[in-house]
């Protein structure tokens, strides 16, 4: 099986089959975990704008959320779209975590501080 990055239709993301293994949700979870890194990023320039408290549970819930998503959808979806092999699979996380970032920063104009 391949998997390939569509730089100019995607945006870098990779682009799996979305027939062959839930590969559509593994894109849609690398967009997800993007803005998951964003409003993370967010969280930091809020200061003393909200309570420390509600800013806290707001960031533990996302990193939970985060760590489903990789734990029980992004990692065995990969290892199972790369035929249990560990070293294409880890190249793979390692676009998905590219990805990732490359949304962060795209949203960071859409989504400004103030």
């Amino acid at each position: 099986m391949e998997y390939d990055v569509e730089e100019n239709n995607h945006n870098g993301a990779i682009v799996f089959d979305p027939s062959i293994i839930d590969g559509g949700v593994i894109n849609e979870m690398q967009t997800c975990q993007g803005l998951i890194e964003h409003i993370d990023k967010k969280l930091d320039e809020t200061g003393s704008k909200y309570d420390k408290g509600a800013v806290k549970k707001v960031r533990n819930g996302l990193e939970g959320y985060n760590q489903y998503i990789q734990r029980d959808i992004v990692t065995p979806g990969l290892l199972k779209y790369s035929g249990g092999d560990q070293s294409k699979a880890k190249s793979m996380q390692e676009q998905v975590d590219a990805y990732k970032k490359t949304v962060a920063k795209r949203l960071r104009p859409y989504l400004p501080s103030k």
